[in-house]
This record gives structure tokens, sequence and C-alpha cells, in this order.
């Protein structure tokens, strides 16, 4: 099998080229640095023909998308990112390509004050660009695949953690904040959320790519955790006071109280995640 993957360099996509090479896949990265074995912008409009047929892969991991932190959620670009997709799916599979995983995000869903996810009965009724331009991502992949006879998939990630994360995410910006380099923010406490280390995450597109079952599949842990309880735990492991975030909880308005997603069709390929939350918070300092 040869894996063509796309943001292989990013947080994400790190994880799913190493988890891919352990399985003995021949991996193949594409992208605008230099260090990917395929140069390409996929918001250009260069030879993506050309690229794929020189990439001869029959498996496509894609996990480009405009991602720098507090800005993507609104950001123009997500709109470039639906037609790029749309155009890499196609040329991918014109060049022979016979399966596409293509990498979502929960904000696709329905955000409840009680969010429990399901793939096939929770409302797509994103509340941001972000997760809108994600599910007609998703849509219009699948219509190429589904015109050219080719396996698609989709990965609806929830919060993968670890280190690697841009420092302002919740997580680095909490530990910093417990180690004295920042001043303390308004957090919401009480919210629960599911988070999953970004190794697992890697696993779970792999197991997806190596699959041959389609549709939507949430990536998560499938349970959710409380961001008090997070704070607490770095706090008593770092032996810092946790008190000048405590002060500062508050849920911002319209977000869900519990956002987490069932992993039922994940696991029956048996994947399961091997990090504990705990663990992977442990990884990160």
């Amino acid at each position: 099998m040869r894996a063509l993957v796309t943001g292989a360099t990013g947080f994400v996509g790190r994880p799913v080229v190493d988890s891919l090479k352990r399985r003995g896949v021949d991996v193949v990265t594409l992208g605008r640095h230099t260090d990917c074995d395929v140069h390409v912008d996929l918001l250009g409009d260069g030879p993506l023909d050309e690229a794929m047929r020189g990439a001869a892969a029959d498996t496509l991991v894609h996990i480009a998308w405009y991602a720098e932190h507090g800005k993507f959620w609104s950001a123009p670009v997500n709109a470039q990112w639906v037609t790029a997709s749309e155009r890499l799916a196609d040329a991918f599979c014109r060049a022979g390509g016979r399966r596409i995983v293509g990498v979502g995000t929960c904000a696709e869903y329905q955000w409840a004050q009680d969010a429990f996810c399901v793939e096939d009965s929770t409302p797509l009724r994103a509340a941001t660009l972000y997760g809108a331009s994600k599910h007609q991502a998703n849509q219009a992949m699948a219509a190429v695949c589904s015109t050219h006879g080719v396996s698609f998939a989709w990965a609806r990630l929830f919060i993968p953690i670890g280190k690697g994360e841009p420092p302002g995410r919740l997580i680095p910006s909490v530990i910093a904040v417990l180690r004295g380099e920042r001043e303390p923010f308004a957090i919401g406490g009480a919210a629960s959320r599911d988070f999953l280390h970004v190794s697992d995450v890697g696993e779970a597109l792999a197991t997806l790519a190596l699959s041959d079952v389609t549709g939507a599949f949430n990536v998560g842990a499938g349970r959710p955790t409380r961001i008090a309880d997070m704070v607490d735990h770095l706090a008593a492991v770092l032996g810092k006071d946790a008190e000048p975030l405590r002060r500062l909880y508050a849920m911002r308005a319209g977000e869900p109280v519990s956002l987490y997603g069932d992993t039922t069709r994940l696991r029956a390929l048996g994947w399961s995640p091997r990090v504990s939350v705990q663990a992977a918070l442990d990884l990160m300092l």
C-alpha cells in the first residue's frame, strides 16, 4: 500500500505518518514545505494531475487545512479549502487512486447544551464558518469519490491534545499559567470535552486508511472530561496552586456544557485509545 498524506508535517499529520509507517505503509507526503515529497500548494493553481500521477498512491489521507489558533473559526480562507479539497480528490481519483480518508471536525455538528454527537443522527448544523466548510468539503469529496467509484471515509475529530500543540491552545496555556509564564485567563471550568491524545488520533486515521469502511466516523475518546479536573490534575503534578484559574471559571455564551462523540463505529474496527487523558496531560509537561 502507498498512502499520500496532506498536512503531514502538522500536529495531527505527524502521528498519522508515524502510524502508517509502523504498519508497513509506503508514505508520500504532500505540502508547501520543501521537506515534503510532493511540493504543491493546494490553494494554488499548480499541476495537481501531474503531482498525483507522480505520487502513484492508492490511498489519500487529506489532513491539510487552515488551522491558525484563534483565527481558523471564522477565516474566509476556509471556503477556499473546500474548493481545494474537492480539486485534490478529483485529481487523485483520476490518477487511479482507490481510497480517500478526509479529516473533518466535531464542529460540523449542531452543539446543543449537552452535545453527545452520533454520526448519522446528530444534526449537521455548524455554528462556525470552519465547521460549515468542513461539512461542505465532506459533501464535495464524497460526491467526487462516488462519481469515480472510489472508497471514501470522513473522520470527525474531537479535541486532539499532546506535545506540539500551538502554545495558545487550552492545555499549553493552562500549563503556562501554572508555571507563572502568563497571566490567568477565563476558562469554562465546568465544561466537559472529548479529549484524545494525538498519537491515538494518528492510530485512528491510519486504521481508517487501511480499512474499506465508508461514511463518517467520530474520532475521540468517546467520553467527556471536565476541564476543571484537567486543571486540577496539572496543578497537582506541577505542585502549583490552581486557584488563580479557578477564580476565573466562566462558561462562554452559546457553548455546550458537554461535548463528546459516539465512537462505536470506529471501535468496531478494532481501534481504542491507548493513552488516557491524565497520561496525555503528563506527557505534555
